[in-house]
């Protein structure tokens, strides 16, 4: 798809003010949006051979049901917006954030300063934006995107790494990775003092964690754990104060979960498939050795995005 006529440029600021936190206003910031598409589909990320493909596929049939973006460059980890009418699509080889409406029809550019294999995320009304950066100080940082008043606000900005953000369900706070003694752990930030310092989401676990997603109906945490630093990755479902519910067996790498709209099945990618990374669902209320195959084809399947 050839998305270069649609392109935004981003809003820079010409001076019009910001304060010590690194908020920056720019106008109002509209992404790219069609009709929304169905519950029993999702975005993922395929590589059959040198291109990055970023597809709609069916879930029960793991059939593609349309082409958002094919790019020799690396666009991939796709963010569907919670109205289902928008895409997030990082682009590793530029550093750049892409929105794209969900029929893969129109295109903007939002940021040109994602940090390396950074995915962007939606809070949950659908009106903030937060991703992994890394502003012309060099600095891993936190960037929030108020898509209503187009503030910027560059948050945590030191030389201790953050990534994958995501957002409390009821954005009261941003949960992320971050690294602490070279381990990365969840750790949570408020929003309502959003230059306090981090607190451990999970005091009590001392694995190394990422991946952190809350389900639409808040009531479950699922994230990526290696029970330890040698072990494959599994996915933990979990209370949102840390009681595991369930664990995928991890004889093969399981991460990156994405919740159903209905909270009901997480989608993954795993190395369970025959050909690599494949994408696979599991129900809740069977538990991690319901795994079901969605996509395993050439290549890379992976970087599912349901919800």
């Amino acid at each position: 798809t050839d998305d270069s006529a649609a392109v935004d440029q981003p809003a820079h600021d010409d001076g019009g003010g910001s304060d010590d936190r690194g908020t920056e206003v720019v106008p109002a910031i509209e992404v790219p949006r069609s009709e929304p598409i169905g519950d029993l589909e999702m975005m993922a990320v395929e590589r059959p051979d040198v291109n990055w493909r970023i597809v709609r596929i069916d879930v029960e049939t793991g059939e593609e049901v349309g082409l958002i973006s094919e790019s020799s460059a690396r666009r991939f980890l796709p963010s569907l917006s919670p109205d289902r009418r928008t895409v997030l699509v990082t682009d590793d080889t530029a550093r750049e954030l892409w929105a794209f409406s969900a029929d893969g029809a129109e295109s903007r550019r939002l940021a040109d300063d994602m940090g390396q294999d950074a995915r962007a995320n939606w809070s949950t009304d659908g009106t903030r934006i937060v991703y992994a950066s890394i502003p012309d100080s060099g600095l891993p940082s936190l960037t929030v995107i108020d898509l209503v008043s187009g503030e910027r606000i560059v948050l945590l900005e030191d030389a201790v790494e953050e990534s994958d953000p995501t957002w409390m369900p009821d954005g009261s706070a941003l949960v992320f990775t971050k690294i602490i003694d070279g381990v990365p752990q969840l750790a949570m930030l408020a929003m309502d003092d959003p230059a306090g310092e981090p607190e451990l989401l999970l005091p009590d676990r001392n694995t190394p964690q990422s991946d952190a997603r809350f389900s639409p109906d808040g009531r479950y945490l699922a994230f990526s754990e290696r029970p330890t630093a040698d072990d494959p990755s599994r996915l933990v479902v979990a209370t949102p104060d840390g009681v595991d519910l369930m664990t995928t067996v991890f004889e093969d790498n399981d991460r990156g979960p994405s919740w159903s709209p209905d909270s009901t099945m997480l989608a993954f990618e795993t190395q369970r498939g025959e050909q690599g990374w494949s994408i696979y669902r599991i129900d809740i209320d069977t538990g991690g050795d319901s795994a079901v195959e969605v996509r395993d084809g050439p290549g890379f399947d992976g970087h599912a995005s349901w919800s």
